[in-house]
């Protein structure tokens, strides 16, 4: 069960850290709102040497909110969430004392989680709006396919935080004293960080017998659905201009399609399911522990 009304009393405690990281998150979405495209494109000048090219606002997601910045602000901002709710009340003691109240300990525990849950879904709703309200006025390429796709995308991203945040409250509740649960879960995160911007420099640097440190870190459950052929695509043959003469303007990169059904059918249940899996065990550790005013 959950009672509400301390879980209302359990947001007061965590209000500013959501107000911090809610904005700290819509500033990662802030570099791809000065796209112009979703698809990568070329700016085509008639000055030697003008032409610039651009990543577009897609990829630009992907690197920043869904990517490293997005997920390591939502590590930290984990971390706060379960000391305040559960450590902090721990070493003060006042987690003992709810327990000389009616409600449960599996109630307590429940109400704790259900407020981690709905202040997460709160925040990914709101900055979903913000994507869905302003991508399609300041991007020329936007459609009801990216549309979709985005949808998804932010879906499965969802699920990924509510999988890393899970394990976060695995490790944290598994040990008596906060500082080592805290120290575990951080060493775990910088493993999980440092195989991902392994897995990132090795495409970037086209090195291939390292793209598979992708596989070290949950990040590699969530992939982007939104697809574009390289910007290498744009250029043609060495020493052939691909454009007509006198070509000035903007060349965006082929759209290649979305979502492949055969990542996202088994990711999505996998880290949802996990994640129930990783918070339940988490309270089974809370409910054998003994705690003292």
């Amino acid at each position: 069960m959950i009672n509400f009304k301390y879980a209302k009393s359990q947001f007061k405690s965590i209000k500013i850290p959501i107000i911090l990281f809610s904005i700290f998150l819509f500033a990662s979405l802030i570099p791809a709102f000065t796209y112009k495209y979703m698809a990568p494109y070329l700016s085509v000048s008639d000055i030697p040497n003008g032409n610039r090219q651009s990543q577009g606002a897609a990829n630009m997601m992907d690197y920043t909110y869904f990517g490293l910045v997005g997920c390591a602000l939502y590590f930290v901002f984990s971390i706060i969430m379960i000391y305040r709710l559960l450590n902090r009340e721990v070493d003060k003691g006042y987690f003992a004392v709810w327990l000389a109240t009616p409600m449960s300990r599996r109630t307590i525990l429940n109400s704790k989680l259900f407020t981690i849950l709905i202040t997460i879904f709160s925040i990914q709703i709101a900055l979903l709006i913000v994507q869905f309200t302003l991508l399609p006025i300041l991007t020329k390429d936007f459609s009801a396919e990216i549309a979709g796709n985005l949808l998804l995308f932010n879906i499965s991203y969802m699920l990924l935080i509510l999988l890393w945040v899970s394990i976060n409250w695995l490790i944290i509740t598994y040990f008596d004293k906060a500082t080592v649960g805290i120290s575990v879960a951080t060493a775990v995160t910088i493993v999980f960080i440092g195989f991902y911007m392994i897995f990132i420099f090795a495409r970037e640097a086209n090195f291939d017998k390292l793209k598979y440190f992708r596989f070290g870190s949950i990040r590699s459950l969530l992939n982007s659905p939104l697809h574009y052929a390289p910007l290498s695509s744009l250029y043609g043959e060495p020493g052939i201009s691909p454009f007509p003469p006198g070509f000035v303007g903007v060349v965006t990169t082929e759209y290649l399609g979305g979502a492949k059904a055969s990542e996202f059918a088994w990711q999505m249940p996998l880290m949802l399911g996990t994640a129930i899996g990783f918070y339940a065990l988490g309270d089974w550790f809370i409910c054998k522990r003994n705690f003292f005013l």
